[in-house]
């Protein structure tokens, strides 16, 4: 979560005991907020929808994809390992799509979605089959 205090000029509190300090603002990005926008994704941004990313045009897609890259921060302050998480998430991503076949466990009931930290949690959305022991039992 990126955040940065400012300092109020001239503006100073004294505790009970005496103390006296300047008054120090902490402005903070709300995620939430942020990937929850009307104007940058649309009139359903709470609706889990994949297609909004394919059926965009071009310049409403640079909007959606740099208000995403905001949970890794930005400027000076970005994360130095989004490289990293972004290549290993692409790397489970594809492995687990091609060892396995997945399958959702109740298709009447495929989305059971938590809000945590402005992303989503998903949890009992899918059961899997492993390729490769489907495909040794089958020959056997």
């Amino acid at each position: 979560m990126a955040q940065r205090d400012l300092l109020t000029p001239g503006l100073e509190v004294t505790t009970s005991t005496g103390i006296s300090s300047q008054v120090v603002t902490r402005i903070v990005t709300c995620a939430r907020g942020v990937l929850r926008s009307k104007k940058v994704f649309g009139g359903d941004p709470d609706v889990y929808r994949l297609e909004r990313w394919l059926e965009s045009s071009e310049e409403d897609l640079l909007p959606m994809k740099r208000s995403a890259d905001l949970l890794f921060g930005s400027g000076r302050y970005q994360c130095l390992g989004r490289s990293l998480a972004l290549m290993a998430l692409r790397k489970i991503l594809s492995t687990l799509l091609f060892r396995y076949d997945l399958t959702l466990v109740d298709p009447t009931k495929p989305w059971k979605p938590a809000a945590t930290n402005g992303t989503f949690m998903q949890s009992k959305m899918f059961t899997y089959e492993n390729r490769a022991a489907r495909e040794k039992y089958a020959t056997e």
